[in-house]
């Protein structure tokens, strides 16, 4: 039987200017061992304003949107799974020009279901 893991690693909120990423040090795994060997990032997320977020998973190199590249609805919750591996290195950003403000953002590790 595998154990379930829920870890919560990050959390912000704030203004969040244009390309600057909003945790200071990118978030690895912490759960990942022989048991996991990939789990996911659950990101609990609400915004302020109608903006595009994208996510990295290599310190910064390749930046990839959350929800299809659509805006997030303003003042709206949301949460996605971000698969992760022992070697991911995880921030968030948004590239509108008038940035946003982060109601909350909460980043939970959890082992892969299944």
């Amino acid at each position: 039987m595998v154990e379930s893991y829920v870890k919560v690693i990050g959390d912000t909120s704030g203004a969040k200017a244009e390309n600057v990423e909003w945790f200071s040090a990118d978030l690895a795994t912490e759960a990942t061992s022989e048991q996991f060997s990939a789990s996911k990032f659950r990101i609990h997320l609400a915004i302020n304003s109608a903006v595009k977020v994208a996510i990295t998973l290599d310190s910064g190199t390749k930046w990839v949107y959350l929800n299809q590249g659509t805006a997030l609805t303003a003042d709206s919750a949301y949460v996605f799974d971000i698969p992760v591996r022992k070697t991911d290195t995880f921030n968030m950003r948004t590239d509108d020009s008038a940035g946003t403000t982060c109601h909350y953002v909460r980043i939970s590790e959890v082992s892969m279901e299944g």
